[in-house]
């Protein structure tokens, strides 16, 4: 089964100490698919597809969002995590999941961009990436390894 890249991405941020699934809440943990309500500082990864996946072979070449929110009014300190967040995930060298998906590249798509400012006066900044992943084998398709 394949894995999300959304879930490779936290992985990679979880590695560099930022926090996954912890209760209560902590300043700039990750969340997937849904941005904490209460929570300030936080960074969201969305899967937002990405280009067809190969036909004949294992490739696929999903994309993600981040999105990055800050404290109220602190526009700043928002934008420095973006950046942050961004050169943590950029450029990776190649390397195989535990789940044994290879991810071979991460590459931008665009830069970091500020959208504007929630109901809470929160800054949120958005940026995506497209990966280059080679999935595990697996009983149900019909693609080949490289």
């Amino acid at each position: 089964m394949s894995e999300l890249p959304s879930v490779i991405v936290k992985d990679l941020l979880v590695l560099k100490g930022y926090k996954w699934d912890i209760q209560p809440l902590e300043d700039w943990q990750i969340f997937i698919g849904k941005q904490s309500i209460s929570l300030n500082r936080c960074i969201t990864i969305y899967d937002v597809g990405g280009l067809a996946p190969n036909p004949r072979w294992l490739l696929d070449e999903p994309s993600l969002q981040i999105k990055v929110r800050g404290n109220p009014n602190d526009y700043s300190v928002a934008w420095q995590k973006s950046k942050e967040v961004s050169d943590i995930i950029l450029g990776i060298p190649s390397y195989d999941t535990v789940a044994g998906t290879r991810v071979n590249h991460i590459n931008a798509i665009g830069d970091v961009a500020f959208t504007g400012w929630d109901d809470s006066e929160r800054p949120e900044f958005t940026f995506n990436f497209r990966m280059i992943i080679e999935p595990p084998t697996n009983a149900n398709t019909n693609r080949q390894p490289l």
